[in-house]
């Protein structure tokens, strides 16, 4: 399976963020929550690219990060179709749309990662094996 993930900074309130995003990408799942280190969301949604006759999905988190700032996680995954898996292009023009989207309506992204062939390994994520 491949993935797209962009970390970016968005000049904005948690609340214009959230909104925004929630209305435009959130068509799966949209929540929130309140943590001692400031709030959080969780926004799901999907959209069907014609290049790989598939649905891509997309993970968005999103972290207040002060007044007028907030931080994104954004990672676009499934979709992929025939033999070789190939999703053509469509996770990272996913996560494209989604900044461009924002940007042009008037937020600045500041873009701090981007890794276009995501998995867990390039995440930093440990590889651990089931005992025998």
């Amino acid at each position: 399976m491949t993935a797209h993930y962009m970390l970016c900074k968005v000049s904005g309130s948690f609340e214009q963020v959230t909104q925004y995003l929630g209305k435009y990408f959130g068509n799966i799942h949209n929540d929130q929550w309140n943590t001692p280190e400031g709030r959080i969301a969780v926004i799901l949604g999907e959209l069907y690219f014609i290049r790989s006759n598939s649905n891509a999905a997309i993970l968005i988190t999103v972290k207040e990060a002060g007044a007028s700032e907030t931080n994104l996680e954004l990672i676009s995954y499934a979709g992929a179709s025939g033999v070789l898996d190939l999703s053509w292009g469509a996770h990272g023009s996913y996560v494209q749309r989604i900044k461009n989207s924002l940007q042009n309506a008037g937020f600045t992204v500041e873009v701090t990662k981007e890794i276009p062939n995501y998995d867990a390994l390039s995440a930093g994520a440990l590889k651990t094996t089931v005992p025998k």
